[in-house]
Formats: C-alpha cells, structure tokens, sequence
C-alpha cells in the first residue's frame, strides 16, 4: 500500500510542477498497482455477504483505506485530466471516485 501512496505522491509533484500529461501517467500507474487490490475487497465484501466468511476490524480497515486510496487517485487522475482538457476521461474518473467511495 505505502508504493502505492508513493506512486500518488509522485503524481501529485508533477502536477503541482504543472507536468499535468506526467501527473496524469504516475496517477494510472498508481491505479493499475491499486487495482488488484480493488479485486480482492469486492471478493472479500461478496464472500462476507452471503456469510462465507468474516470480516475482522483489520480486514475492514485495510479494505477502506484501499478504497480510499482509488478514490484519491481518481479524484487527483480527474483533475490533472481537466487541467488538459480530457474532459469525457475526467468524467469517468470522477464518477468512478462515487461509485467507489460516495463518501469521499
């Protein structure tokens, strides 16, 4: 998880810099990375629904900072996006940031 924060923060120097197009390449990098991750929590969340197994206060923990950490990329991908004008790609991203953590 700590790489993957790292890849956000390297993201977020860039665009900070104005290096948004590089911004927008270290946050996708971060999110094929956080991806797998995604996988695994929507097993874990189909598996304790049916009540296969159960979830302990550490797996529900790691399970929201991972979902946490996809909405930040997405949130910070949406942005550097709007800076160069991807409009139709910022709007996915954004949608994605709500549908995968509407509390964010």
């Amino acid at each position: 998880m700590a790489a993957m924060a790292a890849l956000m923060e390297n993201g977020n120097d860039k665009f900070k810099g104005g290096n948004f197009a590089d911004a927008i390449d270290w946050y996708d990098t971060g999110l094929k990375s956080v991806d797998g991750l995604m996988q695994q929590v929507s097993e874990l969340q189909r598996h304790a629904a049916q009540g296969k197994i159960q979830l302990n206060k550490a797996m529900r923990k790691d399970m929201k900072k991972t979902k946490l950490l996809h909405a930040h990329l997405n949130c910070n991908r949406c942005k550097a996006l709007c800076k160069v004008g991807r409009w139709g790609e910022a709007r996915v991203a954004a949608a994605t940031v709500r549908e995968v953590s509407p509390e964010y």
